[in-house]
């Protein structure tokens, strides 16, 4: 018996050992810095989520679920505190803005499309990007989707700028800069001025003054496309038209290493705007390929595999894509 406990007391320590060790490394890779008193918390922190992590891959080498968790620059987050990152958005004026939208996608008939399909290989998809400590996701997935329909139009990949649509595309169209907006008031905003590239005009990650120059413009849109909550048709779309803007909510999404993500637990009370860019199947579970603005650091590199055909997260009620 007490070989036994001094067995499991050697184990414990290493354990924590290691911890520690990881925790340095979590701190160094992410140029995190924290007070005395802050980093024995965040320290805490870490080791709940790494369990959290620990427990959640136990699970899928059992093959009980169809994705791994890692870590990553969320490791020392509560679930609180990463779900605060990105506030629910008001669907209510989301809606009446979509009621207001004369482009509704309306396709009577099925388009048959490939099992699977992937803009990246077409050359169609920018990198990844980082919005940093900026709650403007909306930019990011609003330039995603620009970036690649001017691609597929054009020939040409050009990235744009993020940061002109925090600035200028503001309050004026609904949107309120590092603390959230709509895609689709991003597309007006590019219909009605045009935008800059990201070279001409670099991200900040902090809200600015419009400094916005019509002769630097490098694209001018049309509008957008809504499509309403029907994964069929926005297969059609990705397949056929390009890469869709979406909303999620992405409180589950905090540790998403790799495989295809599903959380029971998600709402359709979304709060994340990111990119489809393809889709396919794996292991019999269908997915499409989401582009994201946290990183290469996040999930498999940069970008997350959510289940298709579910509404996982509700990524199905608000899908949009620009007109150019």
């Amino acid at each position: 018996m007490q070989v036994q406990l001094i067995l499991v007391a050697i184990v414990l320590a290493v354990s924590a050992e290691e911890n520690v060790e990881l925790f340095a490394n979590f701190k160094r890779k992410h140029g995190k810095s924290y007070s005395l008193l802050e980093n024995e918390l965040r320290f805490q922190i870490f080791q709940e989520n790494l369990n959290k992590i620990e427990e959640h891959n136990a699970l899928y080498e059992k093959g009980e679920v169809s994705w791994k968790m890692g870590l990553n620059q969320f490791a020392d987050l509560t679930a609180e505190e990463f779900a605060a990152l990105t506030p629910k958005w008001n669907t209510d004026i989301m809606n009446r803005t979509r009621a207001q939208n004369p482009n509704k996608l309306i396709l009577v008939e099925d388009v048959a499309v490939p099992s699977s399909f992937d803009w990246r290989e077409k050359g169609a998809v920018t990198n990844v990007k980082s919005q940093e400590s900026c709650g403007g996701c909306w930019s990011f997935s609003a330039t995603g989707a620009l970036e690649s329909h001017q691609f597929i139009k054009t020939g040409k990949l050009v990235s744009l700028s993020e940061q002109n649509l925090l600035d200028c595309a503001g309050r004026a169209y609904g949107n309120a800069g590092c603390n959230g907006g709509v895609m689709d008031y991003a597309f007006d905003y590019v219909k009605d001025n045009g935008i800059e590239s990201e070279e001409d005009y670099p991200y900040e990650a902090r809200d600015g003054t419009c400094r916005y120059s019509k002769s630097k413009s490098v694209l001018s849109g049309k509008g957008y496309v809504d499509i309403y909550n029907n994964e069929n048709k926005l297969l059609q779309v990705v397949a056929t038209i390009g890469p869709v803007s979406i909303s999620v909510d992405a409180d589950y999404f905090q540790f998403y290493s790799s495989g295809v993500f599903n959380a029971p637990q998600c709402t359709t009370d979304v709060d994340h705007g990111i990119l489809i860019v393809g889709y396919g199947e794996e292991n019999g579970i269908k997915y499409w390929i989401v582009k994201n603005s946290w990183s290469a650091d996040f999930g498999e590199k940069g970008y997350i595999r959510m289940q298709r055909g579910i509404n996982q997260c509700g990524l199905a009620m608000w899908p949009v894509y620009p007109l150019l």
